[in-house]
């Protein structure tokens, strides 16, 4: 197994503490809504009947949660 160098291990430690600083910027339920789906697993439609919402709202939420975070990722990361 190899392992990372310590500037490979650095720079992604600094982009995991700032994708979680961007995700903190995001409404709880937003937040909760991505985890849920992103992490654990659950359908768009699992999670809306776990919050009662519609599975449209889930959707919405989560395009904006997710170009939220790519934003904050591109304005600190340009390549």
């Amino acid at each position: 197994m190899l392992s990372a160098s310590p500037e490979r291990q650095l720079a992604g430690t600094r982009a995991l503490h700032h994708a979680l600083s961007s995700l903190a910027e995001l409404p709880a339920r937003v937040q909760k809504v991505l985890m849920l789906t992103r992490v654990e697993g659950l359908t768009q439609r699992e999670v809306a009947l776990a919050i009662g919402v519609s599975p449209t709202l889930i959707n919405f939420m989560l395009k904006d949660a997710l170009a939220h975070c790519r934003g904050s990722l591109d304005q600190s990361y340009p390549f």
